[in-house]
């Protein structure tokens, strides 16, 4: 059984310091800013409308509590374990963009515009998730291997974690059928790839995906990476 290594590192205490915490309660005020703009909604018409996109959230932070674990294991057998099941979970992040096909119809009206800032802070807040869950799998990777194997580790994950987000949402998949029902699982992805001519969508969707991912965690990384200004003394 992986063990995780509390006699260097408290995860609360990890948490809440330095950018950790900065990163951590900034998370947190999206999430929280995501259930507000759908509370209001509620509140003010009455309707259910899209419960699911707090659930599709709430599995948004999945990853980043694994990768969290991957990285303060003592072992690699435990880095393994979680680090796969972070894997598992990790596209439920950017899933969250493919619940816009469940907005309306384009109507001059508040509403619509309203449902669609509510969808993009859900949306936003999913890759920001997924982006710090990947970040800190990256560093972790680097750390053991150097940073071409972590920027390798990166790039692959988000183009496998495109190809989760079409099985997802076309083929409708969750992450525990890896579990629950992997053999139809497997012989689903095995047709894929054995005849990728008669699957032109799955290829061309998740490249595109894949592509996108990609464009915005580079981005986001060198942001990240910003040098500092120094102050004037």
């Amino acid at each position: 059984m992986a063990q995780i290594d509390y006699t260097h590192w408290d995860m609360l205490t990890h948490l809440f310091s330095n950018r950790y915490r900065v990163v951590f309660v900034a998370l947190v005020l999206a999430s929280t800013l995501c259930a507000g703009l759908w509370v209001v909604r509620f509140a003010l018409t009455g309707e259910f409308y899209r419960f699911f996109l707090n659930w599709n959230l709430f599995l948004a932070w999945v990853p980043l509590g694994f990768a969290l674990l991957a990285r303060h294991t003592r072992n690699q057998v435990g880095f393994a374990l979680f680090g796969l099941a972070w894997l598992l979970f990790f596209p439920n992040a950017p899933y969250l963009i493919t619940d816009l096909v469940h907005l309306r119809a384009f109507e001059p009206t508040l509403r619509y515009w309203y449902d669609l800032m509510m969808f993009m802070t859900f949306i936003w807040t999913g890759f920001l998730l997924g982006f710090v869950s990947l970040y800190v799998m990256q560093r972790r990777v680097t750390e053991m291997l150097g940073h071409v194997a972590g920027w390798g580790f990166a790039l692959l994950s988000l183009g496998l974690g495109a190809f989760g987000v079409y099985l997802g949402r076309f083929q409708r998949y969750n992450s525990w059928d890896v579990l629950t029902q992997p053999w139809d699982l497997f012989l689903d992805i095995y047709q894929r790839v054995r005849h990728p001519f008669a699957h032109m969508q799955t290829y061309g969707i998740s490249l595109l995906l894949a592509a996108f991912l990609i464009g915005m965690y580079v981005t986001m990384y060198a942001i990240a990476h910003l040098p500092r200004e120094r102050r004037e003394t």
